[in-house]
């Protein structure tokens, strides 16, 4: 799930495509692992001093919080009480990551919109793109009613109970999961075409919304260990602790959300290939060694002359800045990255389009 997050996700995709060039985005990503593992350390070190202080008090059932996703926030009201500013500071990092997060979301999929369906079915219609000013005033007001939505999506949080975060991840696995798989037929796999990457693609995201939504609707019994209040500072009368422990049958909607992703990557692979077979691969229009990851040409460079029909050497990558143009950019020092450079890599049989080339 995290390669599906960085290496095929539109806010992540977005934020690359800021950097200045394609060597600036790979140094952005390499100093991204040491921060998130350093970022870890400091969470699983906050969850350790929470047991720990915590030790013997069940804060739920004691009555000193609500909800489980309380407790960070209270020991840091409790163990910097009487210091100044640190707990406001505290508070507001997390609405600044928060906010941050959902501005680039937000942008994301405001643009999304607007570049694949609203521009796309403009010119559809009306043989003619955008005026820059309409495309700017689309802009704003897709992103001002994607940001309505979200924040009034956040008022059902609560009905959503303490699996919120399962749910997400989910849901994002099973849609993440099939883009991460497009991406990679595309870089890795040139004998698949239009059809079987659309095949693969579709056959990934009903297989992962099948296991999320039905992992929603048929949870797994709760493991969660019973906990004391002997510790705690109010006076709650001891409990017997005495619990059944439900008995755990395995199911397949008892596979953990985080193998949402591969197992998606793996469906559409399966699909892909044979539907792409059927349909004769790409014989006819070969696909272009610059859309091809260095790894995949060096393998098949090795591999018999029958499949070397499936792609040709070509030193001239194409970078799509608009929907309708198209223009050459020189395969060794481009610094433009597009996701469509990667869907072009099993669609080439862009020759049967319209699509002019400069």
């Amino acid at each position: 799930m995290v390669l599906s997050i960085f290496g095929a996700n539109q806010t992540l995709v977005q934020r690359y495509l800021s950097c200045r060039n394609l060597q600036t985005a790979r140094r952005a990503i390499l100093l991204n692992i040491p921060m998130n593992a350093i970022f870890l350390m400091v969470q699983l070190t906050a969850g350790l001093v929470t047991f720990a202080y915590f030790e013997g008090c069940d804060l739920v059932k004691s009555g000193l919080i609500k909800k489980t996703d309380q407790i960070l926030p209270y020991i840091v009201m409790v163990l910097f009480n009487g210091i100044p500013v640190v707990r406001g500071l505290f508070l507001s990092i997390i609405f600044a990551a928060a906010l941050s997060t959902v501005s680039s979301g937000v942008n994301s999929l405001a643009n999304v919109v607007l570049e694949d369906i609203i521009r796309p079915f403009h010119l559809f219609l009306c043989q003619k793109d955008l005026s820059v000013k309409y495309v700017t005033i689309m802009a704003f007001v897709l992103s001002a009613v994607v940001g309505l939505s979200t924040i009034g999506l956040a008022f059902l949080i609560p009905f959503l109970g303490p699996r919120i975060l399962q749910f997400s991840f989910s849901l994002f696995g099973a849609l993440g999961g099939p883009i991460l798989a497009v991406f990679t037929l595309g870089m890795i796999v040139p004998c698949v075409n239009n059809k079987g990457g659309i095949a693969g693609l579709l056959a990934s995201i009903i297989v992962g919304l099948w296991l999320s939504i039905g992992a929603i609707l048929n949870p797994s019994p709760s493991a969660t260990l019973p906990l004391s209040n002997i510790s705690c500072a109010v006076g709650n009368a001891s409990k017997n602790l005495t619990t059944s422990v439900n008995q755990l049958s395995w199911s397949i909607y008892s596979i953990s959300y985080l193998y949402y992703a591969p197992i998606s990557l793996l469906v559409a692979l399966i699909v892909s290939i044979p539907v792409s077979a059927i349909s004769g691969f790409n014989t006819t229009f070969p696909v272009p060694s610059c859309l091809l990851a260095w790894q995949a040409r060096a393998a098949y460079r090795h591999l018999p002359d029958c499949f070397s029909t499936q792609w040709k050497e070509s030193s001239t990558i194409f970078s799509v800045k608009r929907v309708h143009q198209i223009t050459p950019v020189d395969c060794v020092s481009h610094d433009v990255l597009s996701s469509s450079n990667i869907l072009r890599s099993f669609t080439a049989d862009r020759g049967k389009s319209d699509v002019r080339l400069n």
